[in-house]
């Protein structure tokens, strides 16, 4: 299986043996322009991806979108998709649709780009198209549902910032903001904690994505919190060898894909 997340900035892909539930191989292709233009560079670049990846039994590809929202099962209503994404966008566009979250009991609605969806009549292939938050909500669930205290997760994706909260293993809070600085990304986690009742020198942060012990986004955060940590990639997979030498936070958004 291969997996694809396509953000802003970057494509990424990762390659399951399923026989095996390794992870084989890992690829990052940097777009050159994140302009007007990007949405037609990051669709060339992924048809070409896929052309060379023809012997894949199936893709799933993840979209870094903008303006999803998590509906309870219990009062989601397919014929109701534009006025839930409307309570966070003021004009949805885009053909709508929603992954349903069996842990969470609950469907992530989003509005995609038609271009995006012609992959899933990819000829050789099976082909999924989610959105981003979905299997990194998956991940989360299946590794700390019914853990207790209070986290918080963050997924840092060259600028776009992903941050989900659970509390006693249950999720509590997803959102997606912008943080180009290193102050914007503390001024985040702090806002959180405040609006969900956190304490800050209580709560475990556990940061994945384009972040290291020198950015920034760690360094400047640290004089604030107590407990901050890198967070594990996907207990439930195995890796090729190759990939134990990479860090293990790097790639736990692309690795939850397989999941």
């Amino acid at each position: 299986m291969l997996s694809v997340l396509i953000t802003p900035a970057e494509i990424y892909t990762s390659h399951l043996n399923a026989i095996h539930n390794k992870v084989v191989s890992l690829a990052i292709y940097p777009l050159k322009d994140e302009g007007a233009d990007s949405s037609e560079a990051r669709m060339s670049l992924l048809q070409e991806i896929v052309r060379n990846r023809a012997s894949a039994a199936s893709i799933r590809l993840a979209l870094d979108l903008e303006g999803n929202m998590l509906i309870p099962a219990e009062l989601y209503d397919a014929n109701h998709q534009e006025v839930y994404l409307k309570l966070g966008l003021s004009a949805p566009t885009g053909y709508i649709q929603a992954d349903y979250i069996p842990k969470l009991g609950a469907y992530n609605v989003y509005a995609v780009s038609e271009k995006w969806l012609t992959f899933q009549n990819n000829p050789t292939g099976a082909v999924h198209v989610l959105h981003a938050s979905t299997p990194f909500i998956r991940l989360l669930l299946h590794e700390y549902a019914g853990a207790p205290g209070e986290r918080i997760f963050v997924a840092l994706l060259r600028g776009r910032t992903h941050m989900a909260a659970m509390q006693n293993g249950k999720l509590v809070f997803y959102n997606i903001f912008k943080t180009e600085t290193g102050e914007d990304f503390t001024y985040y986690l702090l806002a959180v904690c405040e609006e969900l009742g956190f304490h800050p020198e209580e709560t475990h942060f556990l940061l994945s994505g384009t972040i290291d012990m020198d950015s920034p986004h760690y360094q400047i955060p640290r004089a604030y919190l107590r407990h901050l940590h890198f967070m594990d990639r996907p207990k439930a997979l195995k890796y090729a060898d190759r990939l134990n030498q990479v860090p293990q936070h790097r790639f736990a958004f692309i690795y939850a894909i397989h999941l």
